[in-house]
């Protein structure tokens, strides 16, 4: 399923991300984080948009509604996290509150891509749709 792949992909992009907060991994500089976690805001929208895709082979009714209703929230935090990365900051302290910020959204992100896969997941085996 497209949608487990691109939220295992993101999921990898998380941790890189995190791994950066604690100095190890691939991201060696804040503007790569930077550049990371746009990446990563790119594709939780491209996510959302394979969900929307799925959820309208969802029968209407209380599943479809709470897929959307938990999966709504994704471009929201998408543009915070953009928000946060265009957000000028000088000096360390700056630098440091802005990182810890996009890292609080990443969570956030996270958190909804977990439950929304999960809410695919039964969807899809009470529905039958692939």
């Amino acid at each position: 399923n497209d949608i487990l792949k691109r939220a295992r992909a993101m999921l990898l992009m998380a941790q890189t991300m995190h791994n950066f907060t604690r100095g190890e991994g691939k991201i060696k500089t804040t503007q790569d984080f930077f550049t990371q976690a746009e990446f990563f805001a790119e594709e939780s929208n491209r996510l959302y948009k394979l969900i929307r895709m799925f959820s309208y082979i969802v029968p209407t009714g209380e599943d479809k509604r709470v897929l959307m209703q938990i999966a709504d929230h994704i471009p929201r935090h998408c543009g915070q996290m953009q928000l946060l990365i265009q957000m000028p900051g000088v000096g360390k302290e700056s630098t440091f509150r802005k990182v810890d910020s996009i890292i609080k959204e990443n969570n956030q992100i996270m958190y909804l891509i977990a439950k929304v896969v999960q809410i695919c997941f039964a969807n899809a085996k009470k529905y039958n749709l692939d």
